[in-house]
Protein backbone atom coordinates (compact mmCIF):
# COMPACT_ATOMS: atom_id res chain seq x y z
CA UNK A 1 0.00 0.00 0.00
CA UNK A 2 1.44 3.30 -1.06
CA UNK A 3 1.50 6.12 1.40
CA UNK A 4 0.16 9.40 0.00
CA UNK A 5 2.86 11.96 -0.31
CA UNK A 6 1.96 15.61 0.22
CA UNK A 7 3.85 18.21 -1.73
CA UNK A 8 4.68 21.72 -0.67
CA UNK A 9 5.12 24.42 -3.25
CA UNK A 10 7.54 27.16 -2.29
CA UNK A 11 7.67 30.45 -4.15
CA UNK A 12 11.20 31.03 -5.30
CA UNK A 13 12.85 34.42 -5.35
CA UNK A 14 12.88 34.22 -9.16
CA UNK A 15 9.08 33.72 -9.28
CA UNK A 16 8.56 36.59 -6.86
CA UNK A 17 10.79 38.79 -8.95
CA UNK A 18 8.91 37.88 -12.12
CA UNK A 19 5.55 38.65 -10.49
CA UNK A 20 6.84 41.95 -9.15
CA UNK A 21 8.21 42.77 -12.57
CA UNK A 22 4.86 42.14 -14.23
CA UNK A 23 3.09 44.38 -11.71
CA UNK A 24 5.68 47.11 -12.18
CA UNK A 25 5.34 46.83 -15.95
CA UNK A 26 1.54 47.15 -15.76
CA UNK A 27 1.75 50.15 -13.46
CA UNK A 28 4.43 51.67 -15.68
CA UNK A 29 2.15 51.40 -18.71
CA UNK A 30 -0.67 53.09 -16.78
CA UNK A 31 1.46 55.94 -15.42
CA UNK A 32 1.28 58.12 -18.58
CA UNK A 33 -2.50 57.64 -18.62
CA UNK A 34 -2.84 58.74 -15.00
CA UNK A 35 -0.60 61.76 -15.55
CA UNK A 36 -2.50 62.78 -18.68
CA UNK A 37 -5.86 62.42 -16.96
CA UNK A 38 -4.52 64.58 -14.11
CA UNK A 39 -3.49 67.21 -16.67
CA UNK A 40 -6.92 67.03 -18.31
CA UNK A 41 -8.57 67.54 -14.93
CA UNK A 42 -6.48 70.69 -14.42
CA UNK A 43 -7.50 71.97 -17.86
CA UNK A 44 -11.14 71.24 -17.10
CA UNK A 45 -11.20 72.84 -13.64
CA UNK A 46 -13.15 75.91 -14.92
CA UNK A 47 -15.65 73.59 -16.62
CA UNK A 48 -16.07 71.45 -13.50
CA UNK A 49 -16.41 74.51 -11.26
CA UNK A 50 -19.11 75.92 -13.57
CA UNK A 51 -20.91 72.58 -13.57
CA UNK A 52 -20.70 72.34 -9.77
CA UNK A 53 -22.26 75.79 -9.52
CA UNK A 54 -25.19 74.55 -11.64
CA UNK A 55 -25.54 71.41 -9.49
CA UNK A 56 -25.59 73.59 -6.39
CA UNK A 57 -28.06 76.23 -7.57
CA UNK A 58 -30.40 74.23 -9.82
CA UNK A 59 -32.36 71.35 -8.28
CA UNK A 60 -32.85 69.86 -11.74
CA UNK A 61 -29.15 68.92 -11.83
CA UNK A 62 -28.46 68.39 -8.12
CA UNK A 63 -27.73 64.71 -8.83
CA UNK A 64 -24.53 65.84 -10.60
CA UNK A 65 -22.59 65.77 -7.32
CA UNK A 66 -23.03 61.97 -7.18
CA UNK A 67 -21.92 61.21 -10.73
CA UNK A 68 -18.13 61.54 -10.41
CA UNK A 69 -17.95 59.57 -7.11
CA UNK A 70 -20.00 56.81 -8.80
CA UNK A 71 -17.52 56.75 -11.69
CA UNK A 72 -14.60 56.50 -9.27
CA UNK A 73 -16.29 53.66 -7.35
CA UNK A 74 -16.93 51.66 -10.53
CA UNK A 75 -13.31 52.10 -11.66
CA UNK A 76 -12.18 50.89 -8.24
CA UNK A 77 -14.28 47.75 -8.66
CA UNK A 78 -12.54 47.21 -12.01
CA UNK A 79 -9.04 47.82 -10.68
CA UNK A 80 -7.90 44.25 -11.37
CA UNK A 81 -9.03 44.46 -14.99
CA UNK A 82 -7.37 47.86 -15.34
CA UNK A 83 -4.04 46.49 -14.08
CA UNK A 84 -4.21 43.54 -16.48
CA UNK A 85 -5.16 45.57 -19.56
CA UNK A 86 -2.64 44.99 -22.36
CA UNK A 87 -1.10 48.26 -23.62
CA UNK A 88 -1.60 48.84 -27.36
CA UNK A 89 -1.57 52.61 -28.00
CA UNK A 90 -3.27 53.74 -31.19
CA UNK A 91 -3.01 57.03 -33.07
CA UNK A 92 -6.75 56.85 -33.69
CA UNK A 93 -7.05 58.36 -30.23
CA UNK A 94 -5.83 61.68 -31.59
CA UNK A 95 -9.15 62.24 -33.40
CA UNK A 96 -11.52 62.14 -30.37
CA UNK A 97 -8.89 63.93 -28.27
CA UNK A 98 -8.77 66.87 -30.69
CA UNK A 99 -12.57 66.88 -31.04
CA UNK A 100 -12.93 67.08 -27.27
CA UNK A 101 -10.40 69.90 -26.89
CA UNK A 102 -12.02 71.87 -29.72
CA UNK A 103 -15.44 71.43 -28.05
CA UNK A 104 -14.03 72.60 -24.72
CA UNK A 105 -12.40 75.65 -26.31
CA UNK A 106 -15.60 76.53 -28.18
CA UNK A 107 -17.67 76.19 -25.01
CA UNK A 108 -15.32 78.60 -23.22
CA UNK A 109 -15.34 81.17 -26.01
CA UNK A 110 -19.09 80.96 -26.65
CA UNK A 111 -19.98 80.45 -22.96
CA UNK A 112 -22.04 77.33 -23.68
CA UNK A 113 -21.48 75.46 -20.44
CA UNK A 114 -23.08 72.13 -21.26
CA UNK A 115 -20.80 71.63 -24.30
CA UNK A 116 -17.78 71.88 -22.01
CA UNK A 117 -18.96 68.96 -19.89
CA UNK A 118 -19.89 66.95 -22.97
CA UNK A 119 -16.37 67.48 -24.35
CA UNK A 120 -14.93 65.59 -21.38
CA UNK A 121 -16.04 62.29 -22.95
CA UNK A 122 -14.09 62.46 -26.25
CA UNK A 123 -11.13 64.10 -24.47
CA UNK A 124 -10.76 61.29 -21.92
CA UNK A 125 -11.54 58.59 -24.48
CA UNK A 126 -8.98 59.90 -26.93
CA UNK A 127 -6.30 60.19 -24.26
CA UNK A 128 -6.87 56.59 -23.12
CA UNK A 129 -6.73 55.24 -26.69
CA UNK A 130 -3.65 57.28 -27.55
CA UNK A 131 -1.62 56.46 -24.46
CA UNK A 132 -2.74 52.92 -23.62
CA UNK A 133 -5.11 51.44 -26.19
CA UNK A 134 -8.51 49.83 -26.83
CA UNK A 135 -8.25 47.29 -23.98
CA UNK A 136 -8.19 49.98 -21.29
CA UNK A 137 -10.84 52.03 -23.11
CA UNK A 138 -13.17 49.01 -23.16
CA UNK A 139 -12.85 48.79 -19.37
CA UNK A 140 -13.18 52.51 -18.65
CA UNK A 141 -15.68 53.56 -21.31
CA UNK A 142 -18.77 53.09 -19.12
CA UNK A 143 -17.42 55.37 -16.41
CA UNK A 144 -16.31 57.95 -18.98
CA UNK A 145 -19.69 57.95 -20.73
CA UNK A 146 -21.49 58.03 -17.37
CA UNK A 147 -20.08 61.54 -16.77
CA UNK A 148 -22.72 62.76 -19.26
CA UNK A 149 -25.28 62.44 -16.46
CA UNK A 150 -23.46 65.28 -14.71
CA UNK A 151 -23.82 67.51 -17.77
CA UNK A 152 -26.58 70.09 -18.08
CA UNK A 153 -28.53 70.28 -21.35
CA UNK A 154 -29.70 73.23 -23.39
CA UNK A 155 -32.57 75.21 -21.91
CA UNK A 156 -34.60 74.68 -25.09
CA UNK A 157 -34.37 70.89 -24.86
CA UNK A 158 -34.93 70.99 -21.10
CA UNK A 159 -38.12 73.04 -21.56
CA UNK A 160 -39.47 70.58 -24.14
CA UNK A 161 -38.77 67.50 -22.04
CA UNK A 162 -40.02 69.08 -18.82
CA UNK A 163 -43.18 70.34 -20.56
CA UNK A 164 -44.01 66.85 -21.83
CA UNK A 165 -43.42 65.34 -18.39
CA UNK A 166 -45.56 68.02 -16.75
CA UNK A 167 -48.44 67.40 -19.13
CA UNK A 168 -48.20 63.62 -18.79
CA UNK A 169 -48.08 63.77 -14.99
CA UNK A 170 -50.98 66.24 -14.81
CA UNK A 171 -53.20 64.26 -17.16
CA UNK A 172 -52.35 60.93 -15.53
CA UNK A 173 -52.91 62.01 -11.92
CA UNK A 174 -56.11 63.98 -12.67
CA UNK A 175 -57.57 61.11 -14.72
CA UNK A 176 -56.76 58.54 -12.05
CA UNK A 177 -58.29 60.58 -9.24
CA UNK A 178 -61.41 61.31 -11.30
CA UNK A 179 -61.73 57.60 -12.02
CA UNK A 180 -61.62 56.98 -8.27
CA UNK A 181 -64.54 59.36 -7.82
CA UNK A 182 -62.86 62.54 -6.60
CA UNK A 183 -64.17 65.90 -7.74
CA UNK A 184 -61.53 67.94 -9.52
CA UNK A 185 -60.82 69.63 -12.81
CA UNK A 186 -57.62 70.13 -14.77
CA UNK A 187 -56.67 73.29 -16.63
CA UNK A 188 -53.30 72.80 -18.28
CA UNK A 189 -50.88 71.86 -15.51
CA UNK A 190 -53.18 73.16 -12.76
CA UNK A 191 -55.48 70.78 -10.88
CA UNK A 192 -58.40 72.47 -9.13
CA UNK A 193 -59.89 70.88 -6.02
CA UNK A 194 -62.71 72.14 -3.81
CA UNK A 195 -60.90 74.86 -1.84
CA UNK A 196 -57.42 74.39 -3.32
CA UNK A 197 -55.54 74.58 -6.62
CA UNK A 198 -52.41 72.50 -7.23
CA UNK A 199 -50.01 73.47 -10.00
CA UNK A 200 -47.66 70.86 -11.42
CA UNK A 201 -44.59 73.09 -11.63
CA UNK A 202 -41.26 72.28 -13.31
CA UNK A 203 -39.89 70.91 -10.05
CA UNK A 204 -42.82 68.46 -9.87
CA UNK A 205 -42.63 67.38 -13.51
CA UNK A 206 -40.58 64.29 -12.66
CA UNK A 207 -37.56 65.28 -14.77
CA UNK A 208 -35.12 65.04 -11.87
CA UNK A 209 -36.44 61.68 -10.68
CA UNK A 210 -36.49 60.31 -14.24
CA UNK A 211 -32.88 61.29 -14.91
CA UNK A 212 -31.82 59.90 -11.52
CA UNK A 213 -33.62 56.66 -12.32
CA UNK A 214 -31.91 56.40 -15.71
CA UNK A 215 -28.53 56.92 -14.04
CA UNK A 216 -29.30 54.28 -11.40
CA UNK A 217 -30.51 51.86 -14.06
CA UNK A 218 -27.32 52.28 -16.09
CA UNK A 219 -25.16 51.52 -13.05
CA UNK A 220 -27.32 48.61 -11.93
CA UNK A 221 -27.49 47.05 -15.39
CA UNK A 222 -23.74 47.48 -15.94
CA UNK A 223 -22.71 46.00 -12.59
CA UNK A 224 -25.14 43.10 -12.41
CA UNK A 225 -25.45 41.75 -15.96
CA UNK A 226 -23.51 41.64 -19.20
CA UNK A 227 -26.55 40.60 -21.25
CA UNK A 228 -27.52 43.25 -23.83
CA UNK A 229 -31.11 41.95 -23.78
CA UNK A 230 -31.46 42.30 -20.00
CA UNK A 231 -29.85 45.73 -20.05
CA UNK A 232 -32.23 46.84 -22.79
CA UNK A 233 -35.25 45.59 -20.85
CA UNK A 234 -34.16 47.45 -17.72
CA UNK A 235 -33.64 50.68 -19.65
CA UNK A 236 -36.98 50.36 -21.43
CA UNK A 237 -38.94 50.01 -18.20
CA UNK A 238 -37.14 52.86 -16.42
CA UNK A 239 -39.07 55.82 -17.83
CA UNK A 240 -42.52 54.17 -17.42
CA UNK A 241 -41.64 53.31 -13.80
CA UNK A 242 -40.50 56.89 -13.10
CA UNK A 243 -43.58 58.39 -14.74
CA UNK A 244 -45.98 56.05 -12.93
CA UNK A 245 -44.33 56.75 -9.57
CA UNK A 246 -44.54 60.51 -10.18
CA UNK A 247 -48.24 60.24 -11.08
CA UNK A 248 -48.87 58.28 -7.87
CA UNK A 249 -46.91 60.89 -5.88
CA UNK A 250 -49.13 63.66 -7.27
CA UNK A 251 -52.21 61.58 -6.45
CA UNK A 252 -51.04 61.35 -2.84
CA UNK A 253 -50.64 65.13 -2.77
CA UNK A 254 -54.13 65.56 -4.24
CA UNK A 255 -55.51 63.35 -1.45
CA UNK A 256 -53.58 65.36 1.15
CA UNK A 257 -54.93 68.63 -0.25
CA UNK A 258 -58.44 67.24 -0.54
CA UNK A 259 -58.64 66.18 3.12
CA UNK A 260 -56.17 68.57 4.74
CA UNK A 261 -56.17 71.61 2.51
CA UNK A 262 -52.92 73.39 1.69
CA UNK A 263 -51.41 72.56 5.12
CA UNK A 264 -51.96 68.87 4.39
CA UNK A 265 -50.42 69.27 0.96
CA UNK A 266 -47.28 70.96 2.33
CA UNK A 267 -46.98 68.38 5.10
CA UNK A 268 -46.97 65.48 2.60
CA UNK A 269 -44.87 67.12 -0.13
CA UNK A 270 -41.37 66.05 0.98
CA UNK A 271 -42.31 62.60 2.39
CA UNK A 272 -44.07 61.79 -0.89
CA UNK A 273 -40.94 62.74 -2.84
CA UNK A 274 -38.75 60.42 -0.73
CA UNK A 275 -41.30 57.63 -1.02
CA UNK A 276 -41.26 58.04 -4.79
CA UNK A 277 -37.50 57.44 -4.88
CA UNK A 278 -37.76 54.22 -2.87
CA UNK A 279 -40.64 52.99 -5.02
CA UNK A 280 -38.69 53.73 -8.22
CA UNK A 281 -35.53 51.97 -7.14
CA UNK A 282 -37.35 49.12 -5.44
CA UNK A 283 -39.47 48.23 -8.48
CA UNK A 284 -36.44 48.37 -10.77
CA UNK A 285 -34.39 46.08 -8.52
CA UNK A 286 -37.30 43.62 -8.28
CA UNK A 287 -37.52 43.51 -12.08
CA UNK A 288 -33.75 43.12 -12.29
CA UNK A 289 -33.73 40.23 -9.84
CA UNK A 290 -36.55 38.54 -11.75
CA UNK A 291 -34.26 38.72 -14.80
CA UNK A 292 -31.40 37.16 -12.85
CA UNK A 293 -29.47 40.38 -12.26
CA UNK A 294 -28.44 39.58 -8.69
CA UNK A 295 -24.70 38.92 -8.81
CA UNK A 296 -22.05 41.64 -8.92
CA UNK A 297 -19.90 41.21 -12.02
CA UNK A 298 -16.78 42.77 -10.53
CA UNK A 299 -15.17 41.52 -7.34
CA UNK A 300 -11.62 42.90 -6.92
CA UNK A 301 -9.34 40.46 -5.17
CA UNK A 302 -7.78 41.63 -1.95
CA UNK A 303 -4.03 41.65 -1.69
CA UNK A 304 -2.65 38.71 0.20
Amino acid sequence: MKTPVSTLTVDTPAADAESSGQKASALGALTPVFLTIAAIVLIYIPVLVGAANIWLTNDTYSHGFLVLPCCAAILWLQKDEIKSAVPAPTLWGVIPLLIGLVMETASYILQIRYVGMWSLVPTLGGAILLLHGPALWKICRFSVLFTLFASPISNTLLAQVTGWLQATSSIGSASLMQALGYTLSRHGNAIELPGATLEIANACSGFHSTVSMLAFTCIYAYLFTDSPVKRTILLLVTVPIALTANVLRICVLILAANYGGLPGYHMMHDPAAFAEIFVDFGILVLIGRSLGCDTLRFAPTSAA
